[in-house]
């Protein structure tokens, strides 16, 4: 029941967040000029990538090594070792935004916002991390949402009582809001964060587990694999603005604002499969059942979520108001990027388990490459649907060297029959919505792959309903105190 409590307490404290963002969006986007927002994309688009080189991989490191020993004390030992190094990297580059505001750019005071930017990031990230190793889901959530509230408060205030230039505010306030998480995940595990108790006994005796060196050689791939991902994250946008209009930039945007559905899902199991699967292999090398359960549930959930999506593409584009309109025959093909990268998470573990992370370079270059030539020629042709389609054939890629390479790593005989069939039916279905609203042969095609799919996981789709009843169950109990 643990686990499970994890799972849906992150599972509701997403869905929150996600339902936060609706209201809460439209509240600040009516308070400032379209082109602020597009000052403070690009202050997060630099801090995201200054991110990459900041953080070297050791957010990964800790990760991979928080179960390696038991016990407080070694917990405070890694998140020494593998946030020492981003953390004073945080202060370096806040140093050097700082002089270069001194010597070139006085007057600018967003660039003072950006050094402390450098720094709330790093410590954001360790922070929100140790919450979720920790399996601290409930707090991590409580972080994630007060994160978005403090935003908007904090916003509302700047702007309704001061005269501050907005993008000032904006980013100011992002910094604020972050700085508000980071605080309340420190206090949370101020006992992990007080390294004085690292005595040089503990040292000794835990570099036989894991040293610095072991964190570095572990991490270090990340950095350029991250840097990859750029790649195939962005190269869409920036080549429908070269290669077609605005409008159509703006109708893509559209259809992934939509795909943002899939977050409450996504999110939480990626927040929570990392530490319990590094767990899982510390503890039993051998349970391999597990990762098969695992990825066949995630495999149901993220195809029944993605089909639903596309059979209420119509309706849901027309509730989000006219202005998506033209986005619903976008969604088909972008619905392949949160299912199969979440599918892929549940398969690429082998690759860290046995530590040979520069293998994320070779796929993350290779879908990288992919999606550059796809795009170029598609979006040419078919403009904005031709990215999307980029998109679908881009993350196909991904799931298929993410899960062969893992295999090579770490044997798991994944029902990838199962999934084949499951992922061949979807895009069939996927490519006639791509073309047509929502309509009888759309509902009859939607019929049949979930039937599909109910024949094809049958174990596992009743293993999910019990365990969803069971969590039913308990939430009805607890508060009248039965246990």
């Amino acid at each position: 029941m643990d686990r499970q409590k994890h799972f849906f307490t992150l599972f509701f404290g997403t869905g929150l967040n996600v339902i936060l963002g609706v209201i809460t969006t439209p509240i600040v986007t009516r308070l400032v000029d379209p082109d602020v927002y597009g000052e403070l994309s690009l202050f997060t688009l630099y801090g995201s990538i200054l991110l990459v080189f900041m953080l070297i991989g050791q957010d990964q490191s800790y990760n991979r090594y928080y179960f390696s020993a038991e016990g407080n004390g070694f917990k405070r030992y890694i998140l020494r070792l593998t946030s020492g190094g981003p953390i004073l990297l945080s202060f370096v580059a806040g140093g050097i935004a700082c002089l270069y505001y001194i010597f070139a750019a006085r007057g600018q005071y967003v660039i003072l916002i950006f050094a402390v930017y450098c720094i709330s990031m790093v410590v954001d990230r360790f922070t929100n991390m140790t919450l979720r190793l920790g399996m601290r889901s409930g707090l991590y959530s409580f972080c994630m949402n007060m994160q978005k509230l403090s935003y908007t408060v904090f916003v509302i205030l700047g702007i309704k009582f001061t005269d501050i230039d907005h993008i000032l505010i904006l980013t100011g306030c992002t910094v604020l809001a972050q700085v508000v998480s980071a605080v309340i995940g420190f206090v949370a595990e101020r006992d992990k964060w007080n390294f004085t108790e690292v005595t040089d006994d503990d040292r000794k005796k835990y570099r036989k587990v894991v040293d610095r060196r072991m964190v570095l050689k572990y991490g270090w791939p990340f950095i350029f694999s991250s840097l990859c991902a750029w790649l195939y994250t962005g190269s869409d946008k920036l080549m429908i603005e070269m290669f077609s209009t605005r409008s159509e930039l703006g109708i893509y945007a559209s259809a992934l604002s939509v795909i943002g559905i899939f977050s409450v899902i996504t999110n939480t199991f990626n927040t929570i499969w990392a530490p319990m699967a590094v767990e899982e292999y510390e503890k039993d090398q051998t349970n391999k059942e597990f990762f098969i359960k695992a990825t066949d549930y995630v495999t149901i959930v993220l195809f029944a979520a993605g089909a639903g999506v596309i059979l209420l593409k119509d309706i849901i584009v027309y509730l989000l108001g006219p202005e998506y309109r033209e986005a619903v025959f976008l969604i088909p093909f972008l619905s392949l990027y949160p299912v199969l990268y979440t599918i892929s998470e549940s398969t690429v573990y082998g690759i860290n388990f046995a530590k040979k992370t520069q293998w994320h370079i070779l796929v993350t270059a290779s879908c990288g490459i992919v999606n550059v030539v796809l795009n170029y020629f598609l979006i040419q042709r078919i403009g904005s649907l031709g990215a999307a389609i980029a998109t679908g054939i881009t993350y196909t890629l991904l799931l298929t060297l993410r899960t062969a390479l893992s295999i090579k790593c770490f044997p798991v005989k994944y029902h990838l029959g199962r999934m084949g069939v499951m992922l061949a039916m979807y895009y069939i279905y996927i490519m006639y919505n791509s073309f047509h609203s929502t309509d009888l042969a759309g509902v009859a095609m939607f019929a049949v792959f979930a039937v599909t799919g109910i024949v094809l996981y049958r174990t596992s789709v009743k293993e999910l309903l019990k365990m969803t009843g069971e969590y039913a169950g308990y939430m009805l109990k607890k508060p009248f105190g039965k246990k």
